[in-house]
């Protein structure tokens, strides 16, 4: 009796899959767009990751001062102490920075 349930599923299964192919016009993909984002967008993202790290970083070392930023591609501690840091970084001949450990990401240079 249980092979006979497993060969019914079986069959009902194919079946499906048949029948989503047959509605699909047999292509698997069919098409679509994909958002890949850059320049500012990139760089605002990057530079919230960065602080994410940061406050990560300091909540076990205590400082901001020894943190390293090495994933982060062109990202530049511009200065970091105890209590505050500023992150910069260039995207495509922009630049960007993040004043924190509150600030939000914005245009220029710190």
């Amino acid at each position: 009796m249980t092979r006979a349930g497993g060969f019914v599923l079986m069959m009902i299964v194919l079946f499906l899959s048949g029948y989503t192919l047959y509605v699909k016009h047999f292509q698997l993909h069919r098409g679509g767009s994909l958002h890949l984002i850059s320049g500012r967008e990139l760089a605002y993202t990057e530079l919230r990751a960065a602080a994410h790290s940061e406050t990560e970083a300091r909540s076990l070392v205590g400082t901001y001062r020894d943190t390293s930023l090495r994933s982060f591609r062109h990202m530049r501690v511009i200065y970091a102490n105890d209590t505050v840091y500023c992150l910069q970084i260039q995207v495509e001949g922009g630049t960007f920075h993040l004043a924190g450990p509150d600030g939000h990401p914005s245009d220029g240079p710190c």
